[in-house]
């Protein structure tokens, strides 16, 4: 293993504890994924992120083939992830979490996550919510196409959300910042239901 994969590795290993450490993430919810020179780092099928370890993390080329001997199954998301990074050049990292917030608004019929802070608009212009797709299939990665080519933030229907980002750091924030906006909304959709 090359120091750049050791050091992408410890990398996602971090950023996947903090997802779980903040309720971004349960049990085996959610994968998490980079892109380098050397290929595609992205966490293995079943991985509980908040124990996480190097085994636990697929190195693939960039036709998501595995490149090492013993290297884990990859996630059952690997089809998004791959499209995602066919659509931009400019994506480095890609986090995909059930943050409890952004969950809700992805079920519910009658709320949408709409409501105007100046921070979101500035950070992620309007954030879509993708049609539904059975998770771990083909149909996820056909869901978001058109939408990632120009957002860096998606709520998944009935299926949580998918930030992006140039690093990891960057993908883990937008996420972070997407999960406090849809529970502001929730908040501020509770108190205008009361007047």
């Amino acid at each position: 293993m090359s120091e750049m994969s050791k050091e992408v590795k410890q990398t996602i290993i971090k950023i996947s504890r903090k997802l779980y450490q903040r309720g971004l993430v349960v049990a085996t919810d959610g994968n998490v994924s980079v892109r380098t020179s050397e290929g595609l780092h992205i966490t293995g099928v079943g991985t509980v992120l908040g124990e996480i370890s190097e085994e636990s993390i697929a190195t693939l080329n960039e036709r998501g083939e595995c490149v090492e001997t013993k290297s884990t199954t990859p996630s059952s998301e690997l089809e998004m992830h791959l499209e995602i990074y066919r659509q931009r050049d400019d994506v480095k990292a890609i986090i995909h979490a059930h943050p409890p917030y952004c969950t809700a608004f992805s079920l519910s019929k009658e709320a949408a996550l709409d409501c105007r802070l100046t921070e979101i608009e500035a950070t992620f212009g309007e954030i879509p919510i993708a049609p539904p797709a059975q998770p771990g299939t083909a149909a996820v990665a056909r869901s978001i196409r058109t939408l990632i080519r120009t957002h860096d933030a998606i709520i998944l229907s009935n299926h949580g959300a998918l930030t992006v980002g140039k690093s990891l750091e960057e993908a883990f924030g937008n996420m972070e910042r997407l999960e406090h906006y849809a529970r502001i909304c929730y908040l501020a959709k509770t108190l205008d239901r009361g007047k």
